[in-house]
């Protein structure tokens, strides 16, 4: 019988939440599908992941991500201190950047547009998917959100920024 494989599933579970497909969880962690399988049901056994949580993201198609090249702020509209900044946007997701880990409790999240051409202020409903502290001088956060309620104007006006970001990076051959 062959030796079983390691996995350390903190990354795995790191994968799972930041939206890698199971093709490319078992590319990356070199399982086949039936591995991957186990794993799932392990995670779930011991109450690391819940059943639905797996079996949405398999649902869930994997929407692109785009880095944001400029300052966009980001907070939690109901306490103003609570704030970083937007590091990547997708239609599914945000990616922050905050001094503090209090963001990462927060469960409606306004990108705050004024201070910028162009861009809306845009609100929406949130999930922490996870977090992870950065820096050697000083120290930071980033923090990984699911979005899982937004108005369709809201909707709408978050399209448009990631249309307005992609153009941006275009332009800059990135």
């Amino acid at each position: 019988m062959a030796p079983r494989k390691k996995i350390k599933l903190s990354l795995m579970v790191n994968d799972i939440w930041a939206g890698m497909t199971n093709p490319e969880l078992m590319d990356k962690h070199h399982l086949s599908e039936g591995q991957l399988n186990r794993v799932f049901k392990h995670l779930v056994d011991s109450g690391t992941l819940t059943f639905d949580q797996i079996y949405e993201r398999q649902l869930n198609t994997r929407l692109p991500r785009f880095y944001v090249p400029f300052r966009l702020p980001i907070c939690d509209p109901t306490n103003f201190r609570i704030k970083g900044l937007v590091r990547d946007v997708s239609e599914s997701g945000v990616r922050v950047a905050s001094r503090t880990s209090d963001i990462a409790r927060s469960t409606v999240l306004l990108i705050q547009g004024g201070a910028i051409p162009k861009v809306k202020s845009i609100q929406f409903g949130v999930a922490c998917r996870w977090f992870k502290a950065k820096g050697t001088r000083t120290e930071y956060y980033v923090i990984g959100f699911h979005i899982t309620e937004i108005l369709d104007e809201a909707k709408e006006d978050l399209r448009k920024l990631i249309g307005d970001i992609k153009a941006r990076l275009e332009g800059e051959g990135r």
